[in-house]
């Protein structure tokens, strides 16, 4: 996965890391889009719009961060600072405002479609309205990312309830089926911090196949 445009909901150290991962994602990117591909059947070695468009994506992508930056622990700051430091903050953007702010999903970034929303904060029984005002904001076959979500009594219920939704294609609890796919991951040997679950939308998103064979 390449994502061009992801928004992380939170400005936490993994945000420095990300932007870091598009500097490197731009420089691989450059060299194939100027030919010098380091496979003779890459993709992007083929000539056409529809290639040329996809090579531009990899080579360019950008990190909107969502901060209030109230926290009292909060490491924001010295984000910006590394990212600085690494000349890699000319691919962050910071925007200072309320996440749960409900007019938020419509007033960031109008018009743009994200690849990935990564939502690292404490929703807990907020999550359900808070992901379906973000969820219009992802492209077919993009992902929504939540942190801390499989072993929390508060957002268990509600991940429950969408895993009934996404098999059934009916409701549950008052869940609206949706296309989508749900994957949790566990990390079993610790008691916080331990998981995620990831949501890919698939409203008319198929993949491609580019062989017949393997």
């Amino acid at each position: 996965m390449k994502p061009r445009s992801l928004c992380y909901l939170a400005f936490a150290d993994n945000a420095a890391e990300v932007a870091s991962y598009l500097h490197e994602r731009q420089k691989e990117g450059g060299m194939l889009c100027d030919g010098r591909s380091w496979c003779n059947e890459s993709f992007f070695a083929r000539t056409g719009d529809e290639e040329t468009s996809r090579a531009s994506q990899v080579c360019n992508g950008r990190l909107l961060t969502i901060d209030n930056m109230a926290h009292a622990q909060t490491s924001a700051h010295e984000v910006q600072r590394k990212a600085r430091a690494l000349e890699i903050d000319g691919f962050l953007e910071l925007h200072e405002c309320d996440a749960f702010d409900p007019d938020l999903p419509s007033k960031l970034a109008p018009g743009e479609e994200f690849d990935v929303i990564w939502i690292d904060l404490g929703a807990a029984d907020r999550i359900g309205g808070f992901f379906d005002r973000w969820w219009p904001r992802v492209v077919d076959g993009g992902y929504v990312l939540i942190h801390s979500s499989l072993t929390n009594r508060l957002t268990r219920e509600w991940i429950d309830s969408r895993r009934f939704v996404g098999r059934t294609g009916d409701t549950h609890n008052g869940e609206v089926a949706q296309a989508q796919q749900v994957l949790s991951l566990l990390e079993p040997h610790k008691l916080f911090q331990n998981a995620f679950t990831c949501f890919q939308k698939r409203e008319g998103f198929r993949e491609p196949i580019h062989t017949k064979f393997p």
